[in-house]
């Protein structure tokens, strides 16, 4: 039986492989593995996968002097560094060696594959987002009239973070703005976690805050892929409070910017939009006040008119009925002199004739005419039927007395 060293098969493999491919090839492939020696090459593990399983896999390396020269142009042009979970185009050689066995050697990288993976990725992020009903779900909410109380998702140290604190809390007009910060990674592979972590952490409190600001002033462009992540996307779309963001690019608009709220394209612009959110509403308070004061002013002017006219009219009517009241108690006080004279005529008369009638009726004027009192022991006699024979009695005339005795 035949037989063959491993060296003579690999050596035939290796002939083989550069009959086979004897220029470079391009190759589709994601980095699942990026080791930057400390002698300048890098060294990759390549894969290709069919949903979440590995269907295949290579080792890859670029030399020193080619990478170099790769990794700046691809971050330029893509504003992406190399790195792993990217899909990437690489013109390779294909090696095989008797001993380090299969592997790709990278000679160039094509970025608009890459580019194109990214807007694809991208758009496919948007798709699911409206899909799933909340790409719109943030922009929905109002804003409010006066957003005060603001929680900050940004990094502590960033400048950004500092120039929107600066221009919020230095406005010309002297708003005030409370400003709670709630530190979180603003680039790196971290980045979507920290944001949706301190979203968590902000959720807690949300009655506590007006709106929420995540900014990020300025950094890498190649950073900016962070954004456009579903995780973070859906979990501020469906944030209960409206969010703005200010990742700090004048050119480019992520996924965040899309679904946020209000997308303004720096740190300093989201303070000044809020500034101006406030100025608004002070302007049209302003104008409120203006109006309610003149509405009142004219108010009050035509409730003067109509008081001093009613008071005219009042005085006017007073001085009628008080003409009117003082003719009816001069006419009442004449009528009660006349009627009380009459009365006191008529009743002097009656005094008069009653003062006759007595003295007509008078016992002395009754006696004169012919009339006498009889008594008996003192007592006055007033029927015949009361004396009795032998009864001793006195008869008064209006001129004297006399005693006497009844016989029969």
């Amino acid at each position: 039986m035949e037989s063959v060293s491993l060296y003579e098969l690999n050596s035939r493999i290796r002939h083989s492989v550069e009959e086979a491919f004897p220029s470079p090839v391009w190759v589709r492939a994601e980095i699942s593995e990026l080791k930057e020696n400390a002698n300048g090459h890098a060294y990759l593990e390549l894969v290709e996968k069919d949903g979440n399983r590995i269907v295949a896999k290579t080792k890859a390396m670029c030399w020193r002097n080619t990478y170099a020269m790769l990794k700046p142009f691809f971050r330029e042009k893509t504003g992406q560094p190399l790195a792993v979970g990217m899909k990437v185009l690489f013109a390779c050689e294909v090696n095989f060696h008797e001993q380090y066995g299969f592997s790709l050697l990278i000679n160039d990288v094509d970025p608009a594959f890459t580019l194109g993976d990214m807007a694809r990725q991208r758009q496919e992020t948007i798709q699911r987002l409206r899909q799933e009903g909340v790409f719109d779900m943030n922009r929905s909410l109002t804003v409010p009239p006066l957003p005060q109380r603001i929680a900050v998702i940004s990094s502590a140290t960033a400048a950004g973070f500092g120039d929107f604190e600066h221009q919020l809390k230095r406005n010309e007009q002297g708003y005030v703005f409370y400003t709670h910060l709630f530190p979180a990674v603003m680039q790196g592979e971290r980045t979507s976690s920290s944001i949706i972590a301190a979203l968590e952490r902000i959720y807690v409190h949300a009655e506590l805050f007006d709106v929420v600001v995540i900014i990020r002033g300025g950094g890498a462009t190649a950073d900016l892929n962070s954004f456009d992540n579903y995780e973070l996307a859906t979990n501020c779309a469906q944030f209960p409070l409206p969010i703005i963001t200010g990742i700090g690019h004048l050119r480019d608009t992520c996924v965040l910017d899309m679904v946020a709220n209000v997308c303004a394209k720096t740190p300093t612009a989201v303070a000044e939009y809020l500034i101006n959110s406030v100025a608004s509403e002070d302007l049209g308070l302003s104008r409120l006040f203006e109006r309610l004061r003149q509405g009142t002013s004219a108010f009050l002017q035509e409730r003067n008119n109509d008081v001093l006219m009613r008071s005219y009219a009042l005085h006017r009517c007073a001085s009628d009925v008080f003409g009117l009241c003082q003719r009816h108690i001069l006419l009442r006080q004449q009528r009660l002199r006349e009627r009380s004279s009459a009365l006191v005529l008529s009743q002097r008369h009656r005094i008069e004739m009653m003062e006759k009638d007595l003295q007509m009726n008078s016992p002395l004027e009754m006696m004169r005419r012919g009339f006498a009192v009889v008594t008996r022991d003192g007592k006055k006699v007033a029927s015949a039927s009361s004396l009795y024979k032998g009864d001793k009695v006195e008869l008064y005339f209006h001129d004297g007395s006399r005693s006497a005795s009844v016989t029969e």
